[in-house]
């Protein structure tokens, strides 16, 4: 369980100490991406170091027949989505889903044209004269790894496929199985036609009720680092208020995680903000 706290630490300590100092220096460069990163695997290695927090509260009994299943059908949607996510065919770029057409294509230009040195706050290099709103963290955190030497694509996959599995460790803390399956299989009975066909193919992709892992978690990088940072913290929060969670963070993680949320997902921080301030008014700790 530490690590996956450890490796969403470690995405917000480096996109914020990048954001930093590429605000105190004016401009994005491979000095800043190298120092940014740094920090974060120090901070993360420290919360591996840590041996007395971070239990998940699962036990071998949470383990069952359908929690298994539910954990096997998760890894192959994941490793189907992302290990196909942007893929070379010929002298073509080509990607698995066409709910990620325009997304992907709007996230390698972000990554691209911060990992070329801009300057800070960015400019939109889609709107001339006008900042970029759009929440960068994941895209900035990409462009560090691309200014470090690793190729765009295999980042891109790299961090979904971690992603994944720090999302499905949340989920499956949070609610176990159901959550789990309810996250995957949602999106009504299109795909059922399979049964029919014996075809695997997105029968969702023409409707406008879609899958969320297909429609959402892959095409919306943001979720990415939102949704599993968001469900650990709503664990902890349990915890905190309600003492109904055996999971709970340090105090200084869950304002970093928090506080660092509308770099990389707006929407997440509101719903969170409000849920907390909720629970502050009218449940004491």
């Amino acid at each position: 369980m530490r690590w996956i706290v450890a490796y969403l630490t470690a995405i917000s300590v480096s996109v914020v100490s990048a954001i930093v100092q590429a605000l105190i220096f004016k401009s994005l460069n491979k000095e800043i991406a190298i120092v940014s990163l740094t920090i974060g695997i120090f901070v993360a290695v420290y919360i591996l170091l840590q041996k007395n927090h971070f239990s998940s509260g699962l036990e071998k009994k949470d383990f069952g027949f359908w929690s298994i299943v539910s954990i096997i059908a998760f890894v192959l949607f994941s490793l189907r989505a992302f290990l196909w996510l942007i893929y070379k065919k010929d002298d073509s770029l080509m990607v698995l889903s066409s709910n990620n057409l325009g997304d992907i294509s709007l996230h390698i230009t972000y990554i691209q044209y911060f990992a070329n040195g801009t300057g800070f706050w960015p400019d939109n290099p889609l709107f001339p004269n006008s900042k970029i709103t759009y929440p960068i963290g994941m895209d900035l955190f990409n462009s560090l790894l691309v200014f470090s030497g690793v190729d765009l694509f295999r980042g891109l996959i790299l961090v979904g496929i971690l992603c994944s599995v720090a999302t499905a460790f949340a989920l499956f803390i949070w609610g176990r199985a159901f959550t789990l399956s309810g996250f995957l299989f949602n999106g009504g009975f299109a795909g059922f036609i399979f049964f029919k066909s014996f075809v695997f193919s997105d029968y969702q992709a023409e409707l406008a009720w879609k899958n969320i892992f297909l429609s959402m978690f892959v095409t919306q990088r943001g979720l990415l680092y939102a949704l599993p940072a968001g469900l650990l913290l709503l664990c902890s929060w349990k915890q905190r208020f309600f003492k109904d969670s055996k999971f709970s963070l340090p105090l200084w993680v869950e304002i970093l995680l928090y506080s660092s949320m509308p770099l990389f997902h707006l929407h997440t921080f509101i719903f969170l903000s409000l849920l907390l301030g909720f629970w502050l008014l009218f449940c004491p700790m």
